[in-house]
C-alpha cells in the first residue's frame, strides 16, 4: 500500500515541478494535501545527502522522526525504496522525482505494534535466511563433518561389539590352542578356564581339563614303571654280569638283543660285532638247537657244542629257554657253560676207574674166569635146558 501511495505522491508532485521552483509556499500546500490524501502524517522532500527540504504541515506526536543515514543511496529515479523501521514503529520508503535536480520524497506511516512485530520477525527471519543462505557451504561441511563422525562413531560401536561377541566365541579356543601348545611341551599341569552355564565350549573345556588329568596321572605312572623296569633291568644286567655262564637274549627272529661279558669272552667277539645280529650266523654250530627251540613244547632244549681244533677244543653246555608259546614267542635266552675242564676230569676219573680194576683183575687170576662165566650165563642161561646148574 505504502508503495502505491508514494508513487501517486512522486507523480502529483512531479506535475507540480514549475510550483517548487516558482511559488514555494503555494508547494507547501500542495504537499500537504497530497499527504492528508493518502493519510502519510510523515511526507518530505529531501535531497541526496538527506537534508530536508520541504515537509508536509501535519502535526504528529513525537515530530519527525530521525531519518537513517545513507537514506537515498542506491535510490532508483522512478522506483520507490522501502526503508526499515529498525526500532520505531514507522515504516517508511523513498522515491527519486523526475525533473527534479537532486530531489528524493520520503513518506512515512506508523503501523500496529503487532504487525510490525510480525514485519521485525519478517526481516529477521530473512536476514537470518539470507545468513544461512550465505553460509549454506560451510552448513554443509559441517553436517558432513557431523554425519561422516557420526558413521564413523557407529562404525567403531558395531566393530567394537562384534569384537567383543567375537572375542565371546573366541576366548575359549584360544585358550584351548594355547593350552594345547603347552601341553605339547610337556606341561600337564595347564588347565583352561570353564566357561559358567551350559554349551558346547564348556563341555570342551571340561573334556580337555580331564584329559589333560589323566594324561598327568599315566605319565607318572609310566615313569614309576619305567623306574620300576630301569631297576629291574640294573639289577638283570648285574646279575647277568656276575655270573660264569654266557647269557645270550634273542628276539623272535634269533637277532642278539643282549649279551654279557662272559658270553664275549666265550665267543670271542665284542658286544657291539654281535648286538644285532643273528645268532646263526655268529655261531653256525647253535642253528640245530635254535630250531629244536622253536618247535618244543616245552620251550626248553639243552645240548652240547665242540668248538676250536684239534689242539684247542672246547666243550660248551648250552641251555636255550623261549619265551612265550610256540606261536606267540617273544624271544629266547641262550645260556652256554664252558665244561671242557669238567669233561677232562670225567674222562680222567674214568680211565683211574679202568685202571683200578686191570690192577685187581691182575691180582686176582679167579676174577676173569667168574667175570666169564657170569656173561655166559647172562647170555645163555635161558636157553639152556640141561646141565642148567653146570
Amino acid at each position: 500500500v505504502l508503495r502505491d501511495d508514494i508513487i501517486w505522491v512522486a507523480t502529483e508532485l512531479e506535475q507540480s515541478h514549475a510550483t517548487y521552483v516558482d511559488d514555494p509556499a503555494r508547494f507547501e500546500r500542495i504537499l500537504t494535501a497530497l499527504a492528508v490524501t493518502r493519510s502519510l502524517p510523515f511526507t518530505a522532500l529531501i535531497d541526496g545527502d538527506g537534508t530536508m527540504l520541504q515537509r508536509a504541515q501535519i502535526n504528529v506526536a513525537g515530530g519527525y522522526p530521525r531519518l537513517p543515514e545513507g537514506i537515498t543511496q542506491g535510490v532508483v529515479e522512478g522506483i520507490p525504496t522501502a526503508i526499515s523501521p529498525g526500532s520505531t514503529n514507522l515504516v517508511g520508503s523513498v522515491i527519486k522525482l523526475r525533473g527534479y535536480d537532486d530531489v528524493f520524497l520520503f513518506v512515512a506511516r506508523p503501523v500496529d505494534a503487532e504487525v510490525l512485530q510480525y514485519m521485525r520477525l519478517t526481516d529477521d527471519n530473512i536476514t537470518e535466511y539470507r545468513q544461512y543462505a550465505s553460509n549454506r557451504l560451510v552448513f554443509q561441511i559441517t553436517f558432513t563433518i557431523m554425519y561422516v563422525g557420526l558413521v564413523v562413531v557407529l562404525l567403531l560401536a558395531a566393530l567394537w561389539i562384534g569384537i567383543a561377541l567375537a572375542n565371546r566365541f573366541v576366548d575359549p579356543i584360544r585358550n584351548l590352542m594355547i593350552a594345547s601348545r603347552r601341553v605339547s611341551g610337556g606341561d600337564l599341569n595347564v588347565r583352561v578356564p570353564v566357561q559358567q552355564g551350559r554349551g558346547d565350549f564348556r563341555d570342551l573345556s571340561n573334556g580337555f581339563n580331564r584329559m589333560t588329568e589323566q594324561l598327568k596321572t599315566q605319565r607318572e605312572e609310566l615313569l614309576m614303571a619305567n623306574e620300576v623296569n630301569e631297576k629291574r633291568r640294573q639289577f638283570t644286567e648285574a646279575v647277568v654280569e656276575g655270573v660264569s655262564a654266557g647269557i645270550v637274549g634273542l628276539d623272535p627272529f634269533g637277532a642278539v638283543t643282549l649279551v654279557n661279558a662272559r658270553a664275549c669272552q666265550m665267543l670271542d667277539k665284542t658286544e657291539v660285532e654281535m648286538m644285532g645280529e643273528r645268532m646263526e650266523e655268529i655261531l653256525p654250530e647253535i642253528a640245530p638247537t635254535i630250531e629244536k627251540a622253536r618247535s618244543a613244547r616245552r620251550g626248553q632244549v639243552r645240548d652240547q657244542i665242540q668248538l676250536g681244533n684239534e689242539t684247542n677244543r672246547r666243550i660248551y653246555q648250552i641251555q636255550l629257554t623261549r619265551e612265550g608259546s610256540i606261536t606267540e614267542s617273544k624271544g629266547y635266552v641262550l645260556t652256554f657253560d664252558d665244561i671242557t675242564d669238567l669233561e677232562s676230569a670225567q674222562r680222567t676219573s674214568a680211565w683211574a676207574d679202568v685202571a683200578r680194576r686191570i690192577a685187581h683183575e691182575i691180582k686176582n687170576p679167579l676174577t676173569p674166569i667168574q667175570l666169564s662165566a657170569e656173561r655166559l650165563r647172562r647170555r645163555y642161561g635161558s636157553k639152556l635146558e640141561d646141565d642148567r646148574e653146570v
